[in-house]
């Protein structure tokens, strides 16, 4: 039995899984930098084929790592009205490891479409015998679960309301799976049934495991998990719950920029000057030595039968460093466009001196994305940190009250401040805002500040009638 049979047994439909696994490990490997029949390759040398391995810019892997600092880094301000329960939130969040491990999971999440963020709890006594549970040492605790041991149970669209996560143990060398489904109850309430299998070589077999409840009622309303995904519609998964990566749609252009990388570094090697050798010279002598190595794709094996003077010749070509710096450098720019960082994002060589406001337009587009995967990530966060705070407070360690959370990430994007305060200029002297508005938003002052200075600067003006005497 496996836990697609088992799930299946409880009447939930796998195939969401099954139909998407392929597409998961395509992605996962340009998020490695190996693909399988890409990066690993053969040129022929005249006598055989000889392996060579594809050399990888790894942007995938770069786009997934800017995208996550962008959208939930160390400057995530979580906050809540409370002073005590900010500072209770905030030792609950770091014991967690909880913005290390959003910040992973967005990361991760844009490398293979979908990961889940599990809330559990560690240290729960449970008496087998007399189906009790003691909470007085219990700890909740955040996890990463990767898409492979996801099984979404219910969902609509994105929104998946009831989930089964699957986990595997080797407890004193043997082996274990694990599987919680999270599920509503009658009351509204999620319950997390928990099944333990022994692993026979893949074969599982249900087994009653001592410490381990059936089934754990959270008394909460709200979910005790989050699956993370790149927000934007689907072109290849209507339906189903899963997201697609940052680089999807960019694959082809990976390949371009892979090659193109490929080519300029093995340039300087097949550059330099190649030895053409008839073919008899790459098999073994007399005294079992050969004159050339015949995996030595410098040398090429010219066809037999030719003259003595043919046994050797050398070529030398001229090096196309600049056409493939070129080819990369526009593979980069259309790469930014596709992950939704704009134009001119990745550059291959030093960028060229560039305007603020250039700068200021050419990040727009990131900004609009930014916000676009931004609505459902602060989500899924609000969602974790009322499941944390909820769990934590239930087994009576802390006592959060979260009335006014607010979950904010401040914008890296470089802003044109000086076309910025021409334009509020303008918007003054057109009377369309207050000299205290310009004040607040471009001298960062607060209402009673900016009265202030205006104040003060108006004193310090002559008016009509001091200067007429008046």
């Amino acid at each position: 039995m496996t836990l697609q049979d088992y799930l299946k047994a409880e009447g939930y439909d796998t195939s969401v899984r099954s139909n998407w696994d392929e597409n998961v490990s395509i992605w996962r490997s340009w998020y490695d930098g190996k693909v399988n029949r890409f990066h690993q390759y053969y040129i022929y040398n005249g006598r055989r084929k000889v392996p060579q391995e594809r050399l990888s810019m790894q942007m995938a892997k770069k786009c997934c790592e800017d995208w996550a600092d962008q959208l939930f880094n160390e400057r995530t301000e979580i906050t809540v009205n409370s002073a005590a329960s900010q500072k209770q939130l905030d030792e609950l969040l770091s014991k967690t490891g909880f913005r290390p491990l959003v910040n992973d999971a967005v990361e991760q999440s844009g490398a293979v479409g979908t990961v889940g963020l599990v809330v559990s709890v560690c240290d729960l006594q449970y008496d087998t015998m007399r189906g009790t549970i003691d909470v007085s040492s219990a700890e909740p605790r955040l996890e990463i679960v990767d898409y492979e041991n996801i099984y979404p149970l219910s969902w609509s669209g994105r929104n998946v309301t009831e989930c089964a996560f699957s986990a595997s143990r080797t407890i004193r060398g043997k082996k274990y799976a694990f599987l919680s489904m999270h599920q509503r109850n009658s009351a509204g309430n999620y319950v997390i049934h928990n099944a333990v299998f022994s692993d026979n070589n893949g074969n599982l077999t249900e087994i009653q495991m001592d410490g381990i409840s059936r089934e754990f009622d959270t008394k909460s309303p709200a979910p005790w998990f989050a699956l993370i995904s790149p927000a934007g519609a689907s072109n290849t998964a209507r339906g189903l719950p899963w997201g697609l990566p940052y680089f999807a749609q960019a694959i082809d252009t990976m390949k371009s920029l892979d090659t193109a990388y490929d080519s300029l570094n093995t340039e300087i090697l097949l550059g330099r000057r190649r030895i053409f050798a008839r073919a008899d010279l790459l098999q073994e002598n007399i005294t079992g030595e050969k004159v050339f190595d015949d995996s030595d794709i410098a040398i090429y094996a010219l066809p037999k039968g030719l003259s003595q003077e043919d046994l050797l010749q050398t070529e030398a070509h001229e090096l196309r460093c600049e056409a493939l710096i070129k080819s990369i450098e526009f593979d980069l720019n259309l790469f930014s466009t596709q992950v939704g960082f704009g134009k001119s994002h990745y550059r291959f060589t030093d960028p060229t001196q560039q305007t603020a406001t250039a700068v200021v337009s050419a990040d727009s587009a990131m900004q609009r994305r930014r916000i676009k995967h931004q609505i459902p990530l602060m989500a899924a966060v609000d969602s974790l940190v009322h499941a944390l705070s909820y769990a934590a407070t239930a087994f009576g360690q802390y006592s959060i009250d979260l009335d006014g959370l607010t979950i904010t990430t401040p914008d890296d994007v470089v802003e044109d401040t000086e076309s910025k305060a021409q334009r509020a200029l303008r918007e003054v002297n057109a009377k369309i805002r207050s000299r205290a508005e310009y004040r607040e938003d471009i001298f960062g002052d607060s209402p009673e500040a900016a009265k202030e200075a205006i104040t003060a600067i108006d004193e310090m003006e002559p008016s009509i009638e001091r200067l007429i005497g008046g």
